[in-house]
C-alpha cells in the first residue's frame, strides 16, 4: 500500500511538472515529458534546455507527420533568411594598441596660434598668380614674420626631397625645427625671408623643413641624430651622406657659410661648368682689397702666358691632373695614352720634357708596387672632394701603398688627405701599407672617400 500511494504521488509531482513547463513554454505533453524526462523530471533544466534549442527543431516537431514525407512545394519549405545582427568589432581606440604605428600628432608651435592656415594657402596660390602683386609683397604681420619659406621649401618627405635633389643637381638642405626652441623660430623671421639668402637656397639647394617631433622629422633624427637646435645640415642627395651641420647661424653670416660650401663642393655631380674655385672667386672678388685684386690680376696673367698654344687642326689631348680626377678610367699599368696625327709636328715648348720627366719619374713610383697583370683584378672607385668620381682596376695583389702614392700624383697630397671607406668605416692611411687590395678588403670592388684629414 505504501509504495502504490508513493508512486501516486509521484505521478501527481510529474503531472504538475508537465503542466508548468507547458505554461512557460507553450509546449505539448508529449514534448513536456520527454524533454522533463530527460532532465531527471528538474523543472528549471528542462525549460533551459527547451530553450537553447534550435529554432528549426521546433517547427519541424510542430509540423504535421504527413507533411514531412510530402514533396515540397510553393514556397513553405524555403529557409527563413539569417536574421541580421549588430557588433562592435573593435571596442577600444585604435592608437590604444597600434599608439606608435599611428599618425602622431605633434604639439603646435607657441607661433602657430597667430598662424591662419587658410589665408596661407590662399596667399600662397595669389603668389603663384600674380608674381608682381606690390600689396602682397608690402604685407607684414606677425603671422608672416615666423611663417615657414613656403616659397622654397620642398613639400614632400625626406625620399623625395632626395629624387628632387638628384633631378636638378642640387644640394639637400635639412633644417629640423624645434617647436620650443624660440632660435628655430627666428630662422624663419630673419635667415629664410633675408633677401640675399633666399636666391642663394633657390639656385642651389633643395630645402627641407620639418618638426623634430613630426613622423619624418622623427625618422630623420633616429638615423643623422641631431643633438643641438637650430639644426641646419647640408647632404648629398646621391648618397644621403652629411657633407656639414650647422647652429649658429643668423642672417649675416648665413650667406657666408653657403659660399665658402659652394666654393669648397661645387655640385653634387661635379658637372657644373663653374668649379667651386671659380665660384668662390665670383663672390669674394668684390670683397678683396685693392691689393688682393691686383694680386688676383698678375696671377692670372702668369698662368695665361704658361698656356701652351697648339695649331686648331691639331689633335693632340694632354691630360694633367686635373683632367685624370674628372672620372677617367686608369688602366691596370697605369697607361695614359694620347692620340696625335701631328705627332712629329715640333712642339716649341720651354721646360716641357723636364715636366714629363718628372711626372713619368711619379708615375714609376706607384706603378712599382701594382701586381701582377695575370692576378684577379679590383674596381675601385675614388670619389674626390670636388665630388668627381673616378674608377680604376688594378691587380688585387696591388700594394695599398702604391693607392696613397696614386692619390699624391692626382692632386691630393697624403698627408692633408685621407681615405676612408663607409662600410666598415675603415681609415685606410691608418693600415699596413704593404698589405694587398685584397688582405684589406677592397677586392673585388669598392668606393673610397678621399677627404681631407680631421
Amino acid at each position: 500500500m505504501a509504495s502504490t500511494s508513493n508512486a501516486g504521488m509521484l505521478s501527481e509531482q510529474h503531472k504538475s511538472l508537465i503542466e508548468q513547463f507547458c505554461a512557460i513554454t507553450g509546449a505539448n505533453d508529449e514534448k513536456a515529458q520527454k524533454m522533463l524526462d530527460v532532465c531527471h523530471w528538474n523543472l528549471e533544466m528542462a525549460i533551459n534546455m527547451h530553450v537553447d534549442a534550435p529554432c528549426y527543431e521546433r517547427s519541424i516537431n510542430q509540423i504535421p507527420p504527413t507533411a514531412v514525407f510530402d514533396p515540397p512545394c510553393g514556397d513553405e519549405m524555403i529557409r527563413p533568411p539569417i536574421p541580421q545582427s549588430r557588433a562592435v568589432l573593435v571596442e577600444e581606440d585604435l592608437t590604444f594598441h597600434y599608439g606608435s604605428r599611428g599618425l602622431k600628432r605633434r604639439p603646435h608651435s607657441v607661433f602657430d596660434g597667430f598662424r591662419d592656415f587658410k589665408t596661407e594657402a590662399e596667399l600662397q596660390e595669389q603668389r603663384v598668380l600674380e608674381d608682381n602683386n606690390e600689396q602682397l609683397k608690402k604685407r607684414r604681420t606677425l603671422e608672416d614674420l615666423f611663417r615657414p619659406p613656403l616659397d622654397i621649401m620642398h613639400r614632400g618627405n625626406f625620399s623625395s626631397a632626395r629624387e628632387a635633389g638628384n633631378a636638378s643637381n642640387r644640394w639637400l638642405m635639412v633644417n629640423i625645427q624645434d617647436s620650443q626652441e624660440f632660435s628655430c623660430q627666428v630662422l624663419n623671421r630673419d635667415v629664410w625671408s633675408n633677401n640675399d639668402v633666399i636666391p642663394l637656397i633657390s639656385k642651389h639647394f633643395i630645402f627641407w623643413q620639418v618638426y623634430n617631433d613630426s613622423i619624418d622629422g622623427e625618422k630623420y633624427m633616429q638615423f643623422y641624430k641631431p643633438v643641438e637646435f637650430p639644426y641646419i645640415a647640408v647632404l648629398d642627395p646621391r648618397t644621403g651622406e652629411k657633407l656639414i651641420e650647422w647652429h649658429d647661424v643668423d642672417s649675416n653670416n648665413m650667406c657666408d657659410l653657403i659660399k665658402s660650401f659652394l666654393k669648397e663642393h661645387g655640385t653634387p655631380d661635379g658637372s657644373s661648368t663653374t668649379t667651386g674655385r671659380e665660384f668662390g672667386a665670383k663672390f669674394n672678388l668684390l670683397d678683396q682689397s685693392e691689393e688682393e685684386q691686383l694680386k688676383a690680376a698678375i696671377e692670372a696673367s702668369v698662368k695665361e702666358s704658361n698656356n701652351v698654344n697648339f695649331e686648331d687642326d691639331s689633335d693632340l689631348e694632354t691630360f694633367d691632373s686635373d683632367s685624370e680626377s674628372a672620372g677617367g678610367k686608369v688602366s691596370a699599368m697605369g697607361n695614359i695614352s694620347t692620340h696625335s696625327d701631328h705627332s712629329n709636328d715640333p712642339i716649341d715648348v720651354v721646360g716641357l720634357s723636364e715636366n714629363n720627366e718628372m711626372s713619368s719619374e711619379s708615375m714609376k713610383t706607384w706603378k712599382e708596387f701594382l701586381g701582377s697583370e695575370d692576378d684577379p683584378k679590383s674596381d675601385l672607385v675614388l670619389r674626390l672632394p670636388d665630388g668627381k668620381r673616378e674608377q680604376i682596376t688594378w691587380p688585387c695583389t696591388t700594394k695599398l701603398k702604391s693607392l696613397l702614392l696614386y692619390l699624391g700624383e692626382i692632386g691630393y697630397n697624403p698627408e692633408k688627405y685621407e681615405l676612408v671607406t663607409n662600410y666598415p668605416r675603415r681609415n685606410l692611411c691608418q693600415l699596413d701599407l704593404f698589405k694587398s687590395l685584397k688582405d684589406v678588403d677592397l677586392f673585388p670592388r669598392e668606393m673610397i672617400i678621399v677627404q681631407l684629414k680631421t
